[in-house]
């Protein structure tokens, strides 16, 4: 058996770190799209040149358009939207500290001075959700949309 605060508190440990590892794929992205600007000490959106056709009159003459990268990818990301624990637990107080272990399927009974003695039990069920996730990113790229827009010709 384990104190039941434990066994809450590994629960939490294991969510926030499966959290930061999906964060940490943001500072990925960040440096697969974006290169220091060493001069200035900022970040500039990686580009490519593309030849893009304009008609002009009867002819057609192209021009370049930069292109950032971070457009031309679709853009998914991943969170723990919530995590929900189920689970019957055997319970018992130990010392005035509540103790758990996991139920067996069978309903595992012990004897005790001779007489079988059914464990309590508990039905337990924990909800985690995070903190909504920042929409900056989101924001970065939209306005990079409408800046390659204003580049391409009509």
């Amino acid at each position: 058996m384990i104190r039941f605060d434990a066994l809450v508190d590994a629960i939490q440990k294991a969510v926030v770190a499966a959290n930061e590892s999906l964060m940490n794929n943001y500072e990925g992205v960040i440096n697969q799209f974006f290169e220091e600007d060493e001069d200035k000490g900022t970040m500039r959106p990686k580009t490519v040149t593309l030849k893009y056709p304009q008609t002009n009159g009867n002819s057609v003459e192209l021009v370049d358009v930069h292109v950032p990268l971070i457009t031309l990818v679709p853009m998914s990301s991943s969170q723990i939207d919530e995590l929900r624990l189920n689970t019957d637990l055997n319970v018992r107080l130990v010392k005035d500290v509540l103790h758990v272990d996991f139920a067996s399927a069978t309903g595992h009974v012990s004897k005790l001075f001779g007489k079988e003695v059914k464990p309590a039990t508990a039905h337990l069920e924990i909800v985690i959700k995070p903190q909504e996730a920042s929409e900056g990113l989101k924001h970065v790229v939209e306005g990079l949309e409408k800046v390659l827009r204003a580049q391409i010709p009509d």
